[in-house]
């Protein structure tokens, strides 16, 4: 459901969907109930604005963060557990003029694994900052670069960091 106004608007979600896992050779045949819960917004402040959205809930797996965690383990009763996962992000938007604007973007994921039955080496948690400036010289065209970092953790404790400069020419037809 959306709320809008002048101010921006304030948006719930949610999803229920059912995980299914079959395999006759390790003798597994079950379902989990997997949901999720999403609160997202943006509010206006004159021309820019600050966008957010926080999300969490068991067995979503693919469903966020491009399939960072699992929906479901195996236990070893053959049985499926539904992964934990919360997450969330916040976005400012500032334009410098009427063809040159900005983006600074901040987000976070954590995953509540049960690590006796995934193993050490699945994602455990990730963050990430970005940083852009795009602009569109005529309507059609927009050119831009960004700075992105982001950070992984494994549940072993193993992590990883990526940093990125990243170059965009976009023509919208």
């Amino acid at each position: 459901y959306t709320w809008n106004g002048d101010w921006g608007h304030l948006q719930i979600g949610g999803t229920l969907r059912q995980l299914e896992f079959k395999d006759a050779r390790l003798g597994v045949d079950d379902t989990a109930t997997g949901w999720g819960l999403s609160l997202s917004g943006k509010a206006m402040l004159g021309r820019d604005d600050i966008r957010f959205m926080i999300v969490g809930g068991e067995g979503l797996g693919r469903q966020v963060a491009l399939n960072f965690a699992n929906g479901a383990a195996i236990t070893d009763t053959g049985d499926l557990e539904a992964i934990g996962t919360l997450g969330g992000f916040v976005a400012y938007r500032h334009w410098w003029n009427q063809k040159l604007r900005s983006n600074a973007v901040l987000s976070y994921m954590e995953v509540d694994n049960p690590v006796r039955f995934t193993g050490t080496g699945v994602n455990a948690s990730n963050w990430g900052g970005q940083i852009n400036l795009l602009y569109s010289p005529v309507p059609p065209f927009t050119f831009g670069i960004e700075y992105l970092m982001a950070e992984r953790e494994l549940e072993n404790g193993l992590d990883g960091r990526l940093d990125r400069v990243q170059f965009m020419a976009k023509y919208a037809f």
